[in-house]
C-alpha cells in the first residue's frame, strides 16, 4: 500500500516571537582589543539545533559590498548561558552586520534577524552585559 506524506510549506509554519535571546558583539582586552560575536540565551529553556548565518553588506557611493556568508551550527545552548558564534574584524563595522538565527524549543521553530547598522559597534555603545560580565553592544 502506498501512502502520501504531508509536507508543510514555509508559509504553513508558525513562527513564534523570539524572547530573551540576544546577539552581542563583545569587546575584550585593553591593548590588543578583540571583538567576538556571542549568542545569549536568557530563557529557562534549552535552544536546540541552533543555526546562525552571518554576513556584512553596504558600502559607500556606487560600491556595493557584500561579505562572504558564514554559517554556524551550535547544536544546544543551555538555559541562561551563552555561546561564541565567531570573531569579527573591526574593519567590517562600517557595514551592516546581519545575523539570521533559527532554533527550536520543544519542537517549535523560532527565527529572528539581528542587524547591527553601520558604525553602531563602537566602544561608546558598549554596555555591561549581565550576568555574564561581558562588555559589548547588545542587540535584543
Amino acid at each position: 500500500s502506498f501512502q502520501f506524506k504531508t509536507i508543510k510549506m514555509k508559509k504553513d509554519i508558525e513562527f513564534l516571537v523570539v524572547k530573551d535571546v540576544h546577539i552581542a558583539i563583545v569587546k575584550s582586552g585593553e591593548i590588543d582589543i578583540e571583538w567576538n560575536v556571542f549568542l545569549i540565551n536568557r530563557n529557562n529553556e534549552t535552544l536546540k539545533n541552533v543555526f546562525v548565518s552571518s554576513y556584512g553588506y553596504g558600502g559607500e557611493g556606487h560600491e556595493a559590498i557584500k561579505t562572504s556568508t558564514m554559517r554556524h551550527f551550535l547544536e544546544d545552548v543551555p538555559p541562561n548561558s551563552y555561546r561564541k558564534i565567531e570573531g569579527i574584524d573591526p574593519a567590517l563595522f562600517y557595514l551592516n552586520n546581519e545575523y539570521l538565527l533559527s532554533y527550536f524549543i520543544d519542537n517549535q521553530l523560532f527565527d529572528k534577524k539581528f542587524i547591527f547598522v553601520p558604525e553602531s559597534i563602537t566602544a561608546q555603545n558598549c554596555i555591561k552585559i549581565e550576568p555574564f560580565g561581558f562588555v559589548g553592544v547588545l542587540h535584543a
